[in-house]
């Protein structure tokens, strides 16, 4: 009995050969019309193949922009077509000056080597603001430069005999999406491997070629030498490393299911079906984080404690987040010291922790819905921002190294998957003072100054960026502003692995994540965790989360804070693709250098609280053959106050000058400092409380106290403002250079100069000389730029007295006197403020 199978492929092989002649005759006339209308194949010539290219891409080619790849084989070659690399100049940026891009293409080849078609164009670098230029070819290897604002922005190493040795993939699922995505985006299911060269300093420009083994360069105008060595990346900057020389190889990552399918949807078939896949792709999520949250067991729970516990003086840690939920979960909102982190490298084993954690839930409906929190001290931490390898994509062609620098990595402690929320348009990026994307104005803003303190909230300066920031990260529009929670879109409703950063009223980070989370309600966790602002960080599909450091030994550590966080921070020691944040341990003691030999020590005599860390330092150093001895007191620790002494000069203009601090302050004084007592003729200036009660004359210094961190203008330049101290004082120093009046003779006798640091600290040399020489030169050596000597005029001996020390701060002295009163330490993030306006 014959199958019907087998009689349904009888027909179709007799349907076939009935209609084989005239099917044959189809193909042949379709051939003979496709001959006829194709253009003829250019000529045997490079000047032909190079317009052949440029005219793929709508652009012109040089006959130096291209490079054969190795060849695949005449059929190959003649079939498929032979690789080739090749620059190509296409008007781009606002002006429209042509500028290149790297593309890669097959281009078929007759037998007797006539090129006959390209087919295949991709584009490799896509950067609008880039020029890429000088590509070269060795063998398996190309690179080639990226140019952007007369700088050599840096340069990239290609691998074409693929990324294999840098996937990350592990399954077949995973290796087939890396080999998708290596067709759709560089022509080939192996893909490209990458190394990227960087620059720390950019050069204005760069020759190199490739050898068998390294891409050899001369960088600057200078040709200053260095290398990197292809297999590894390992870099040899020469001698000088001028411009701070770094390379790496770029991880080729996994790229998540939701993503891909989105991506490569919008390759294949456009715009608007890739919409449609996430669409889908979100709502069959959303329905089955329901469906388990509807079918999972109610968490255990407890009757809630009461909100008893409130903040410290200094707001750290925060006190318990109280949810006002009748019932809470064991733990819930209660900060713990997080594991592992405690103590910092340089704390002392009696420094409390400087990170602690809880979780809370704020949506009632939702009792599985959890956010995770991490309070950071803001005494003792500082936040670094660094870009990824990969993104953000900047148009310039800019790369990001991804990773902690080395120099960092002793104090590093922690770090967090930083960036915008997904999709989410260019936003500002400044790093080290390096512009990678501008900031525009108004849009909430993570800003750190060259002190390290952190500022978070709307961004006031448009696309001018001050001199202070160091660095800078805008993410879209807040959570939280002024300690309520935000306006949101209808894509902040959708349920994602959400991260997100904010700032207390005591200068605190509160840092806080959760899994199938709306924008909503993480602001609502925030503000419950007494947040004053807040912006949104990175969600997934990218990585999200907070990993910690612990040294073991000489090895350090990672571990993500909550399991179910898709952030590795190991990545942050070896480069991560997508950008993060890591957080250092502020450097407590003096930056201030000191001569071979000298070393900065606690004062031993009675230090600000906390006792923990240290906030005054002594050291002697030797100058012009005397013993001077230097204070540094730190920044943001103290308060400076001016009193008139007992035989200082009555008030001009009919005040009075206060001569003793109040009761209040007077326990908090750890340090009296003499200034002298002015002439009675031609007597040094002062003001104290902002009354001018002494002229300021012309051609001085003038130290100022009172109104924010001591400063010393120049009394040309000096204005009085309410509530600051003032004093008239010789300048010994300018500009980092001592001047003729530090070395006007006088008696042997105590003498001391004062000086403040551009981070807020103050240093004071005393010693015993004959001149105002030896403390201005050991000052200005410590990298003070302006310096005073503490004489009002009449060459009293001067003094520095310190509590518990062996000379007392007395209430009154017969001299005017500077005192040194201890503030409570208090966190240095704050919120971001724009310039004062004059009235």
């Amino acid at each position: 009995m014959t199958s019907s199978r087998g009689t349904f492929l009888d027909n179709l092989a007799a349907h076939a050969r009935s209609r084989g002649l005239f099917v044959l005759g189809i193909t042949l006339v379709a051939l003979v019309i496709r001959v006829a209308t194709s253009p003829a194949p250019p000529a045997r010539s490079v000047e032909a193949i190079a317009a052949m290219l440029g005219a793929s891409v709508n652009g012109s080619v040089g006959p130096e922009d291209f490079i054969w790849e190795e060849r695949g084989g005449l059929i190959h070659d003649a079939l498929i077509g032979r690789r080739v690399l090749f620059l190509a100049a296409r008007p781009s940026g606002t002006d429209l000056a042509p500028t290149n891009d790297l593309y890669r293409a097959e281009v078929r080849i007759s037998r007797g080597g006539r090129p006959v078609a390209v087919r295949r164009v991709v584009n490799l670098t896509n950067t609008p603001l880039g020029h890429e230029h000088d590509l070269v070819a060795h063998g398996r290897w190309a690179a080639y430069a990226t140019s952007a604002d007369g700088l050599v922005q840096g340069l990239t190493i290609l691998d074409l005999a693929g990324d294999a040795a840098l996937q990350q993939a592990r399954t077949r699922s995973e290796r087939l999406r890396a080999a998708v995505e290596n067709w759709l985006s560089e022509s080939a299911l192996r893909g490209i491997g990458e190394t990227a060269v960087l620059f720390g300093a950019p050069p204005k420009q760069a020759r190199f070629e490739l050898t068998q083994d390294m891409l050899v360069m001369a960088l600057g105008e200078d040709a200053l030498p260095a290398a990197v060595t292809l297999a590894d990346a390992s870099v040899n900057p020469g001698p000088r490393d001028a411009y701070a020389l770094a390379a790496q190889r770029l991880p080729h990552d996994v790229t998540p299911w939701s993503r891909f399918l989105e991506a490569t949807t919008r390759e294949l078939v456009g715009e608007g079906a890739a919409g449609r896949v996430k669409r889908l792709v979100t709502s069959l999520r959303t329905r089955a984080l329901r469906f388990r949250e509807a079918t999972s067991s109610p968490p255990p729970e407890l009757p809630a404690p009461p909100a008893s516990e409130t903040a410290s003086e200094e707001g750290f840690p925060p006190p318990r987040v109280a949810t006002k939920r009748e019932r809470t979960m064991p733990g819930e909102g209660l900060w713990i010291p997080a594991p592992g982190v405690h103590p910092l490298p340089a704390s002392k084993p009696e420094a409390p922790p400087a990170l602690f954690t809880t979780f809370v839930r704020p949506d009632p409906d939702r009792p599985h819905a959890v956010v995770h929190l991490v309070a950071l001290d803001g005494r003792r931490l500082e936040l670094r921002p660094v870009p990824g390898t990969l993104a953000p994509r900047i148009p310039t062609g800019l790369r990001g190294e991804g990773r902690i620098p080395a120099a960092d990595v002793p104090s590093a402690v922690a770090a967090f998957a930083a960036g915008p929320p997904a999709n989410t348009p260019p936003l500002g990026l400044v790093v080290e003072r390096r512009t990678f994307l501008p900031p525009r104005a108004d849009v909430h803003t993570l800003a750190v100054d060259r002190f390290g303190r952190p500022s978070i909230g709307a961004w006031p300066f448009g696309e001018d960026v001050p001199q202070e920031i160091r660095a800078l990260r805008q993410t879209g529009a807040p959570l939280v502003t002024a300690g309520r929670v935000g306006t949101f879109s209808e894509a902040d409703a959708v349920l994602l692995d959400r991260s997100a950063l904010g700032v207390t009223e005591a200068g605190h980070l509160i840092y806080g994540w959760g899994e199938a989370l709306s924008a909503e309600l993480l602001a609502r966790a925030l503000v419950l965790a007494g947040c004053r602002e807040a912006l949104p960080l990175a969600t997934s599909p990218d990585p999200t989360g907070l990993g910690f450091f612990q040294r073991k030994g000489d090895e350090l550590d990672a571990r993500a804070h909550v399991p179910g966080m898709s952030f590795l921070p190991e990545r942050a020691l070896t480069g991560s693709p997508t950008e993060l944040v890591y957080v250092v341990e502020r450097k407590a003691n003096p930056d201030a250098p000191l001569p071979e030999g000298a070393t900065w020590e606690p004062d031993p005599a009675t230090q600000p609280a906390p006792l923990w860390q240290p906030g005054i330092f002594a050291a002697t150093v030797s100058k012009l053959g005397a013993q001077v001895r230097l204070a540094w007191f730190a920044p943001e620790r103290f308060t400076f106050h001016i009193r008139a002494g007992e035989k200082e000069l009555s008030h001009r203009f009919g005040g009075t000058f206060p001569g003793t601090l109040g009761d209040a302050e007077r326990p908090h004084v750890l340090a009296a400092v003499g200034l002298g007592t002015g002439r009675r003729k031609g007597p040094r200036g002062l003001a104290i409380d902002g009354s001018i009660g002494l002229k300021i004359g012309a051609g001085a210094g003038v130290l100022v106290v009172g109104d924010g961190p001591v400063r010393i203008d120049k009394s040309e330049s000096f204005t009085p403002t309410p509530d600051a101290d003032a004093t008239e004082l010789p300048l010994t120093a300018d500009e980092g250079r001592p001047l003729p009046e530090s070395r006007v003779v006088g008696s042997m006798r105590p003498r001391a100069a004062l000086c403040a640091l551009p981070d807020g600290a103050v240093l004071v040399a005393s010693t015993t000389f004959d001149t105002d020489e030896a403390t201005t030169e050991a000052l200005v050596d410590a990298g003070c730029a302006r310096v005073v000597a503490l004489d009002r005029g009449t060459h009293l001996n001067a003094f520095v007295h310190r509590a518990g020390g062996a000379t007392l701060p007395e209430a009154r002295y017969e001299q005017t006197t500077l005192y040194v009163l201890e503030s409570p330490l208090r966190g240095r993030a704050s919120t971001l403020v724009g310039p004062t306006k004059p009235n």
